[in-house]
């Protein structure tokens, strides 16, 4: 684990990349969750610091668990309700594991987290000028977006 030196609560579970002159290069995530705390801290007159987070994934169900202290409105966006522990997939196609095992409920895993709320429903687009996310038709606003929709499978034609 390594100390995140902007919010010293938190820690990441990957090693910070240097330069080739030694210097530590900052942690993306780590910086952003620093961004976030100094910036609510800095007006609280303002409403509070809106964050979305769209997909479900690793990435994504990361940043919302290591925002669960941050004084931040989380929404993470998933089309699916669930996450899924795809590296076990395999498993569960030779009957080893039940599916049940490998997925587990967005709602059930962020529970416990009083500052994220999850919705069900598919990104359409972003408006950035206005600082929104486009999601079945409706628009969410935000104030910092993280983008964590994850990636697609290519055989390149060959199934």
């Amino acid at each position: 684990m390594v100390r995140c030196p902007l919010l010293p609560g938190l820690s990441l579970a990957f090693p910070p990349r240097t330069t080739d002159n030694g210097q530590v290069v900052i942690i993306r995530l780590c910086s952003i969750v620093g961004a976030i705390v100094n910036s609510s801290a800095k007006d609280t007159a303002s409403p509070q610091h809106r964050v979305v987070i769209v997909g479900g994934g690793f990435a994504g169900l990361n940043a919302a668990q290591r925002l669960r202290k941050a004084p931040v409105a989380v929404t993470l966006v998933d089309r699916r309700n669930f996450h899924l522990f795809q590296p076990l997939l395999y498993q569960v196609a030779a009957g080893e594991l039940s599916p049940a095992n490998i997925a587990a409920p967005l709602r059930k895993v962020l529970q416990k987290q009083r500052n994220c709320e999850v919705l069900l429903g598919e990104v359409t687009g972003f408006d950035v000028a206005g600082r929104r996310v486009l999601v079945n038709g409706d628009s969410l606003p935000y104030d910092t977006l993280i983008v964590a929709a994850g990636a697609r499978h290519s055989y390149f034609g060959n199934e």
